[in-house]
């Protein structure tokens, strides 16, 4: 056979490689889990979905929060009561405004970033069912961000101050003020006293 006819032939089984390759395997799709780009610069935002549980451990301060059937936020732990619903809408805020500074990918060894066994953890449910976590880890040299782990992935920094913000939670949990007495109970109080501590007087009848 000439060189030209196998020159031919092997262009002709090129040829029906690359038409079998286009038109019988089945295409590559893209997972609809794969995180968006406006998903992995804010790890806790979901523009389909919100918030109906937040976990928050701060070096063993434990705070649980959920909201109820009436879409009202209630605080689990540490002790069951209504939470303060402005908080609370401050709180989410905070957490889906939590924006990565750099992203680390997938580290070797979590031991360099703090986060082999981290002290503290922000955990976030959604409407839709998922769950997203957050494991805090060391500071970085520069004291400007924490190493992060997102959901036993990739290592990421994220500001201090912002963390900051949300890791102050559970130390003081967003419990409704205590209504303070008005000028006017806290008078009847100190008159209703003063009445109970007068001591009454007598007069002497006259002896015959």
């Amino acid at each position: 056979m000439k060189r030209s006819t196998w020159f031919f032939l092997i262009l002709f089984l090129i040829a029906i490689g690359i038409y079998y390759l286009v038109n019988f395997l089945p295409p590559k799709t893209i997972a609809e889990s794969t995180p968006t780009a406006d998903q992995i610069s804010y790890p806790l935002r979901d523009a389909d979905a919100s918030m109906t549980s937040i976990q928050i451990n701060s070096i063993g301060v434990y705070l649980n929060m959920e909201r109820n059937s009436e879409a009202i936020w209630e605080i689990i732990d540490p002790e069951p009561g209504l939470a303060d619903q402005t908080k609370l809408s401050e709180a989410e805020t905070q957490l889906a405004s939590l924006k990565i500074a750099k992203n680390l990918g997938i580290v070797s060894s979590l031991d360099d970033f703090g986060l082999s066994k981290p002290k503290s953890w922000i955990s976030v449910t959604y409407s839709n069912g998922l769950v997203r976590k957050l494991f805090i880890g060391s500071l970085t040299p520069t004291n400007s961000g924490y190493y992060v782990q997102v959901d036993n992935l990739e290592v990421v920094i994220i500001s201090q101050f912002s963390l900051d913000a949300i890791l102050d939670l559970p130390n003081n949990p967003p419990y409704p003020p205590t209504p303070t007495p008005s000028a006017t109970s806290e008078q009847s109080i100190i008159t209703s006293t003063e009445e109970t501590t007068l001591t009454p007087s007598f007069t002497d009848n006259p002896t015959p």
